[in-house]
């Protein structure tokens, strides 16, 4: 608890919360030309960060994804394009309601999903954190898990569950999801080509 506390301090001091508001203006001003993505938003504005201290520069760097993220939905919206991936599902709802006059309360609403959306994540991974850690830190080199390991265990009952999801989907090309499906399958099946280990064993 101290040391959220000592990171919130830091965080909260003027010059961090100046440079997230700059990365933000800046993440929606180029976020909002089509086809220019979060992530290479980030890769144009990056340099601007080389001469900063490391807080403000990492300040600068999420607000300019928060913002990116959000401005994708702004041509969406007006010029039914979207202006990243993640904002493609905004123009089904938000180009007919610009249509109809409503291009603010549309824009207004995107706005207030991104922002709360964002919060509500950054809390979930505050507190689960430790408990992600942990769990990623419970893994070796490639490949070189226990059989019967608990982590072992889990991460095939993930690759199963995604497979039989893969194949359950309804799709215009069963055969190319099909395919798709008993490669990954596929590839559970026989030893590691790194140490040799048999990967599925009864």
């Amino acid at each position: 608890m101290n040391d959220l506390l000592i990171g919130l301090e830091a965080v909260l001091s003027w010059q961090p919360l100046l440079f997230m508001l700059v990365g933000v203006v800046g993440g929606i001003a180029v976020g909002a030309i089509p086809g220019l993505t979060a992530t290479m938003t980030i890769a144009v504005l990056l340099p601007f960060t080389f001469a900063l201290d490391p807080l403000p520069g990492v300040c600068f760097l999420l607000g300019i994804y928060s913002g990116a993220v959000y401005a994708g939905s702004i041509p969406a919206i007006l010029l039914r394009i979207p202006g990243t991936p993640s904002s493609a599902a905004t123009l089904l709802d938000g180009y007919p309601m610009a249509l109809k006059g409503k291009a603010g309360q549309a824009l207004t609403i995107s706005l207030l999903a991104s922002g709360f959306g964002g919060l509500i994540g950054g809390v979930l991974l505050l507190a689960l954190a430790p408990v992600l850690a942990g769990f990623a830190l419970s893994f070796g080199p490639a490949e070189v898990l226990q059989t019967h390991s608990p982590v072992n265990m889990r991460v095939r009952a993930v690759s199963v569950y995604s497979h039989l999801w893969t194949v359950t989907l309804p799709t215009v090309r069963p055969f190319s999801t099909n395919s798709c499906a008993s490669r990954s399958v596929v590839g559970e099946i026989g030893a590691s080509v790194v140490v040799a280990v048999v990967r599925m064993r009864p």
